[in-house]
């Protein structure tokens, strides 16, 4: 978020509170720009990840969270106005999601002893034909972004 004020206008109060949210918002994220940010029943997101993210998108990824992984999970709809991370905000819910299945999965195998666990959570995106190209690179650009010979998560593409 960015607020100026007008040149050769005198600093309403207004202004000058938004420029120490502004301050603020800058500091907070900061701080927590290499720390991992717990979502609830033990699933995490990464620092890498969380410094990315604006504290607009982290209230969107806790109501995802809430949605997809609360009591009575059902689902639900994040609509926003174009250019806010709605995109980042799905990658990372769909990696926390995955990551903590995954774990869940391990964690199972061995307590039980279960060779046959399925260490794997997957998730489908339903998106328009024309729009397959850009979820794929909005997930390599944030999840999968790292030189590495293994990907974070695989991404595949069924048209």
């Amino acid at each position: 978020m960015r607020f100026e004020c007008k040149q050769g206008v005198p600093k309403s109060d207004s202004c000058a509170k938004a420029k120490a949210e502004e301050t603020e918002l800058v500091a907070q994220s900061s701080k927590s720009c290499c720390a991992h940010v717990e979502l609830s029943d033990g699933a995490t997101i990464p620092g890498w990840i969380a410094k990315n993210l604006k504290s607009h998108q982290m209230e969107g990824i806790r109501f995802m969270w809430k949605h997809i992984n609360g009591k009575t999970p059902g689902g639900c709809i994040l609509a926003h106005s174009m250019g806010l991370g709605k995109s980042l905000q799905v990658c990372t819910t769909i990696y926390a999601f995955c990551k903590r299945q995954m774990e869940r999965a391990r964690a199972l195998k061995k307590a039980k002893d279960v060779p046959d666990a399925e260490q794997t959570a997957r998730v489908m995106l339903v998106v328009p034909s024309s729009l397959l190209e850009n979820w794929q690179n909005e997930f390599k650009k944030w999840i999968n972004h790292s030189s590495s010979v293994k990907p974070e998560l695989m991404v595949s593409v069924l048209s």
